[in-house]
């Protein structure tokens, strides 16, 4: 009677009844993950009494793409013991919807997220047991002095009955009384602490699961993503052609330019306002030489006066040849690369210039030289200055005319006959710019015999005031046939210690690094030979946090 009372008063008088397993017991606060073909999503709980609001928060992003949701409107379901409902929240910042929710009572919940933006969905929400929280303890609780004289008193009246009975007849009962009184104290006190805990038995506390526990494994909460701008893209199946990388330099066309040059020595004097930057027509007076002649240069000057209308007549002949062969080349059509038709006129264009500079030296009278623009274009520099005195040759101006310019460039003599003729190509500075299209206008029909390299010659598609002659130009050039296959951006691929890695995104807060064996670059996508499946997601953007994360 003594040892029901003692565990009555202990207990407090509570049926706490059967303990009932939970679904995923919501205790001091828990995130419920869930996602669609159309946006994922996780919901922060944290614990509040039954009957008091709870404050939480909805994270909502694209599921292609991980960006946040930046308009639209979320509403928030759950079904239980009582139904829970949010109503219809604006972002409080791109992808973050803040609530307020009230939880009647315990239970197990089930619930679904509405989302209405671009696209609507509606997200099915994990079921969970919305617990009590963890149990006063003995020394928190203000009725554990009663249990504590509770559970002495009981464990006295149980020592005593014990004793009682074991020693009847023995005349020495007294002396097996003490420990049995001793032991039955440490049980009254043993099951006060049992009983004032609740009746639960907790254990030690379980440790957490260490982040990235399985290999390759990592964790990024969704606010961190938002923050560091992760963004993904899924593996998907395309059209793909092989392609090679080049290294070339920009050039002028044929046509494109001239460089002058003083047919004689004398002193410079240049055309009024006479600038690098301006834009100068063909024959435009650019300035003139004046002869300083000597007295034996003087008796010569007859026989150079002859000697350049020699040269002339020279000049004009070869102008006459330079036309005759790029009319015929008209006449051959397709039978002729568009290289060499290029190159005759380029011919034609240098042997005008060279008549020029003829005549003007033929129609000097020895004294004084005008010096004309072979060439319309902008004056790229001035190489002299007025009043400078310049000996035969000495580079005067460079005149580049308008247009695109072309990039030569060498690739491997294994490519020969696999670059089509008109293919566009992508091209960057190296020193960084934007995205340039060139068309191949010499596929490589010829190999330097030394190198075993074969030329390619591309025109950039465009004019780009930012690109200049000599600037180097890196990028792909499309070689071999189309094929169907799987691709990924490149921006996805990783490089660690001689392998490619990709971070794949396995859930909306959950990453996985992985190998895979990737094929060409072309175009700014990658083939993907084996380590992903199509539709999978691969982040894109944000890869250098995750790697600090992973520790690759």
């Amino acid at each position: 009677m003594m040892l029901w009372i003692a565990l009555a008063w202990g207990h407090g008088g509570e049926d706490h009844g059967p303990p009932q397993a939970p679904l995923s017991a919501l205790h001091e606060g828990d995130s419920l993950s869930t996602w669609s073909t159309e946006y994922e999503a996780v919901v922060r709980l944290p614990y509040a009494d039954p009957g008091q609001p709870i404050h939480g928060r909805a994270l909502v992003a694209d599921w292609r793409t991980s960006a946040p949701v930046e308009s639209g409107s979320v509403a928030i379901t759950w079904d239980g013991p009582a139904k829970v409902e949010v109503p219809a929240l604006s972002p409080k910042q791109a992808g973050v919807f803040e609530f307020s929710a009230t939880f009647p009572t315990h239970g197990d919940y089930v619930g679904g997220l509405t989302v209405i933006a671009d696209r609507a969905d509606v997200l099915g929400l994990p079921a969970f047991h919305y617990a009590l929280p963890v149990g006063p303890t003995l020394a928190s609780d203000g009725w554990g002095t009663g249990w504590i004289v509770g559970g002495v008193v009981g464990g006295l009246g149980l020592g005593v009955l014990l004793g009682v009975l074991l020693g009847f007849g023995t005349g020495r009962w007294s002396r097996k009384l003490a420990p049995v009184v001793l032991g039955g104290l440490g049980l009254g006190i043993s099951v006060d602490r049992l009983q004032a805990h609740g009746g639960e038995d907790h254990g030690a506390p379980a440790a957490p699961a260490p982040v990235g526990a399985a290999p390759g494994m990592l964790s990024m909460a969704l606010e961190s993503q938002f923050l560091l701008g992760v963004r993904t893209d899924v593996v998907r199946e395309a059209e793909f052609q092989d392609s090679v990388r080049i290294l070339g330099q920009s050039v002028v066309r044929p046509g494109g330019g001239a460089e002058i040059a003083a047919p004689v020595g004398g002193t410079l004097e240049l055309a009024p306002n006479l600038r690098p930057g301006m834009t100068v027509r063909a024959g435009q007076v650019l300035g003139t030489l004046r002869e300083g002649l000597s007295g034996a240069e003087r008796s010569g000057m007859v026989a150079a006066e002859t000697g350049a209308r020699v040269e002339l007549a020279r000049a004009r002949k070869a102008l006459e040849l330079a036309e005759r062969d790029a009319a015929r080349a008209e006449t051959l059509g397709s039978a002729l690369s568009e290289r060499e038709r290029l190159d005759r006129e380029r011919s034609v264009e240098v042997a005008r210039a060279a008549v020029h500079q003829a005549e003007i030296a033929a129609e000097g009278s020895g004294s004084t030289l005008t010096l004309r623009a072979p060439v319309s274009g902008t004056l790229a520099s001035l190489d002299a200055r007025t009043g400078q005195v310049v000996a035969a040759s000495d580079p005067l101006f460079t005149i580049v005319s308008g247009g695109v310019l072309w990039v030569e460039a060498h690739v491997p003599e294994a490519y020969a006959g696999k670059i089509p003729m008109g293919a566009e190509a992508t091209l960057r500075p190296v020193g960084g710019g934007d995205a340039l299209t060139a068309i191949v206008l010499d596929p490589g029909m010829k190999a330097d015999p030394e190198s075993g390299m074969l030329h390619l010659t591309l025109e950039l598609a465009q004019e780009t005031p930012g690109i200049v002659p000599g600037m180097t130009l890196t990028g792909t050039v499309p070689a071999g046939e189309n094929r169907r296959t799987s691709l990924i951006s490149d921006d996805a691929v990783v490089e660690s210690n001689g392998e490619y890695l990709v971070f794949v995104k396995e859930g909306p807060e959950s990453f996985e690094a992985r190998s895979v064996r990737l094929g060409p670059e072309s175009g700014g996508v990658r083939e993907v030979l084996s380590g992903l499946n199509l539709n999978e997601r691969v982040v894109t953007e944000g890869t250098y946090a995750l790697r600090s994360v992973a520790g690759r």
